[in-house]
């Protein structure tokens, strides 16, 4: 059964899911056990896309099987749990995905997601003299940097009840319909 939905949230979100499994940390480990980080490519810092490209097919599957055999082993109260942060980190990257190629500027983009404080914290986690406005952290963030912190802001997210992350949302697309 946890191998089958698994299965179909990789239909539904083929670009995200291999992401998740290495951003959530619950499910860090059993990525880590069966994908191999390229020393000339560390994982961190990269791209949602650059996972599915990166792990043949042999090895999503196998990913898929280990992620799934780890959550079945799971009480059926974490499993839950595992499998609700799972499906809503992919889900939350569809949103954040589609609603960032809307704008081309990276300081609306910060703006909103600067303003929520799901969010906000992820970017207090960064260095200090950046986080006193968007604007300053839009203009200093390198492209990994970004990386990094939008799989941070995902699982932030992702913890979130459906309700919460509608309310997120909401928020940040109202601060980006303004």
């Amino acid at each position: 059964m946890v191998k089958r939905n698994l299965n179909e949230l990789a239909k539904k979100h083929p670009g995200s899911i291999y992401a998740a499994f290495y951003s959530l940390p619950e499910l860090n480990p059993v990525f880590l056990s069966v994908v191999k980080e390229d020393a000339e490519e560390p994982w961190e810092g990269q791209p949602v896309s650059f996972f599915s490209k990166k792990i043949d097919e042999k090895g999503k599957q196998e990913l898929i099987s280990r992620v799934a055999d780890f959550l079945s082993g799971l009480d059926p109260d974490s499993q839950g749990r595992s499998m609700h942060a799972l499906t809503s980190w992919c889900d939350a990257e569809a949103l954040f995905s589609f609603a960032m190629s809307k704008w081309s500027s990276n300081q609306k983009k910060f703006e909103a997601i600067f303003s929520v404080e799901t969010t906000r914290m992820v970017f207090d986690s960064l260095d200090g003299k950046r986080r006193e406005s968007s604007s300053v952290l839009a203009e200093s963030l390198s492209p990994a940097e970004r990386s990094h912190f939008y799989m941070k802001a995902l699982n932030e997210i992702s913890q979130l009840s459906e309700r919460g992350q509608l309310a997120y949302f909401s928020r940040v697309f109202g601060v980006w319909a303004e």
